[in-house]
């Protein structure tokens, strides 16, 4: 009996999305479907009771009462590297935007949901003014101030670990970006969307990520 593939949301490419078996699309229709007939039902019901004002939506906010000096660090770590590298694309007129959960010039658009190669984040548009909020979107229950402090204390334990520091050269930095870009497509080249999470082309993708980490705290 066929089985629908165990697909990894926040490592795929838009080449691994157009891989999904015709099954998987087959059963995102079907789930349209369901919930749009359930939408016209709903619709029906509501049509027949007095009509109510929806109240916004309650989103969770990071505690940051609960900031520590490591934290206070961390956060400005953060707000130094994005400085330094939006005034470098800025200067040179690249088309990277730079991730609000990192720092780092990985996106070549903001808001289009793109996921970033040093955190993951997933673009939703998110940014400084509602930072603590958790949104709830495609990242979960992970506020950008929560992903910067993960994201944060991952590079400065392995520059730790390595007896170095995270290098802020924007020169570097995009260079090692670029290669790891060019790893990661040559892996999803090999993808035909029936990867199990524990596949070794998913295993390497991993790892090339933990590689970049590396670099990214290299003098």
């Amino acid at each position: 009996m066929d089985k629908t593939p165990d697909i990894c949301p926040h490592t795929l490419t838009n080449k691994n999305l157009l891989a999904l078996p015709i099954k998987m699309k087959n059963l995102l229709s079907l789930a349209v479907l369901t919930i749009q007939f359930g939408c016209g039902q709903s619709q029906q019901q509501a049509n027949a009771k007095t009509v109510t004002t929806m109240e916004p939506a309650q989103h969770e906010t990071y505690d940051t009462t609960k900031f520590n000096t490591n934290d206070r660090k961390t956060l400005a770590a953060f707000y130094t590297r994005r400085s330094i590298f939006d005034q470098y694309v800025s200067e040179h007129k690249s088309n990277l935007f730079t991730c609000p959960g990192c720092g780092y010039p990985t996106l070549e658009q903001r808001g289009s949901y793109e996921i970033c190669d040093v955190c993951k984040w997933e673009d939703d548009g998110q940014d400084e003014k509602d930072a603590h909020k958790v949104m709830s979107g495609p990242n979960h229950e992970l506020s950008l101030t929560a992903n910067r402090l993960q994201i944060g204390q991952v590079l400065a334990n392995k520059a730790d670990s390595l007896k170095s520091a995270v290098n802020l050269d924007p020169a570097y930095v995009l260079q090692a970006l670029l290669l790891h870009k060019k790893k990661q497509e040559a892996i999803a080249q090999k993808m035909n969307g029936t990867e199990k999470p524990n596949d070794p082309l998913w295993q390497a993708w991993a790892e090339s990520t933990k590689v970049l980490h590396i670099a990214l705290c290299r003098r």
